[in-house]
């Protein structure tokens, strides 16, 4: 009965072992897997970081590039000022022209009408 009984043990220390030794093998599996994914994650925080850059870069573009667009269209203001300014001095000037045109033609023909009375009373 102690010989079954050390068999007993015998075989119940190599199931021991081999239990241990699958218990190892999921262990540093797990360990494998773990270090895999902190590697996975760590590369995820390194992009992390040039996305919050990129993110800082898109808010400064849009800002510089407001900034530009409202320039710009304030500068367009001004243009089509200058443009209606020219456009309404351009009809002053072309109204005076013809002013002077009809005053000069005036004094032409009323030259022409005095002289023409004075040779007919000459």
């Amino acid at each position: 009965e102690l010989g079954g009984a050390r068999a007993d043990a015998a075989s119940a220390m190599d199931e021991r072992g081999r239990m241990g030794g699958e218990f190892e093998a999921m262990r540093s599996d797990l360990v494998r897997e773990l270090e895999a994914r902190d590697a996975e994650l760590e590369a995820i925080r390194a992009q992390a970081i040039p996305l919050n850059e990129a993110e800082a870069m898109r808010a400064d573009l849009e800002t510089g590039w407001g900034a530009r667009l409202g320039a710009a269209e304030e500068e367009i203001g001004r243009g089509r000022e200058a443009l209606e300014r020219a456009r309404r001095n351009g009809k002053q000037a072309v109204a005076d022209a013809e002013a002077r045109a009809v005053q000069s033609v005036s004094k032409t023909a009323t030259r022409e009408l005095r002289l023409e009375s004075e040779l007919n009373d000459a």
